[in-house]
């Protein structure tokens, strides 16, 4: 629940409590005010006939009562309200820290398979580590062929029909046409 949500329940539950207390209040004066104005009708209906008297000293209560309920009724329903806002508050206090956790749980589950996804896209498959592995050993013999060819005595030789092949020397103490050279490529 975010700060102004919070806030603005806080409001609605301390109007409602005013509200509530105010009633109270209120309650409390009429009460006294009809207390007193029975008060005054009673010392009054001393001085009329008892008919008269019974009569408007049951008017009075029945007025007396029914200001009293409708006041009580608007006292219980501000504390109704009163209530249900707490609860409501209660529940949403109960219910952050979860949505907190639960907010927590979600983010770090879609970066954990955000970078399960990089980490298998960018992971070579077997296949292709086979194919890496054979690649090098290839290179490798390259390599050391051209390492043996770099050492090897090379020359070019001259045929007999002037065409040029090119000639190496395989063993020193051999000698021939071509002083020990002879011809690697028939190209």
């Amino acid at each position: 629940m975010t700060d102004s949500k919070k806030t603005n329940l806080n409001d609605v539950i301390g109007a409602l409590l005013e509200a509530a207390v105010r009633d109270q209040h209120a309650i409390n004066d009429a009460i006294k005010e009809m207390k007193g104005s029975r008060r005054k009708m009673d010392d009054a209906s001393d001085t009329l006939p008892s008919t008269v008297a019974s009569r408007v000293s049951a008017s009075l209560k029945v007025a007396i009562d029914d200001a009293a309920n409708t006041l009580l009724e608007r006292f219980n329903h501000a504390t109704t309200e009163a209530d249900r806002a707490a609860a409501a508050y209660q529940k949403a206090s109960r219910e952050a820290p979860r949505r907190f956790v639960l907010l927590g749980i979600g983010v770090t589950f879609v970066a954990i398979t955000a970078l399960a996804t990089l980490a298998w896209c960018f992971t070579p498959s077997m296949d292709e580590i086979r194919a890496r592995r054979a690649e090098r050993d290839n290179l490798e013999n390259q390599v050391e062929w051209l390492k043996q060819a770099a050492h090897s005595d090379l020359t070019t030789c001259r045929l007999k029909n002037n065409t040029v092949r090119l000639c190496a020397k395989l063993d020193r103490q051999f000698s021939d046409q071509w002083g020990g050279y002879r011809i690697i490529t028939e190209k």
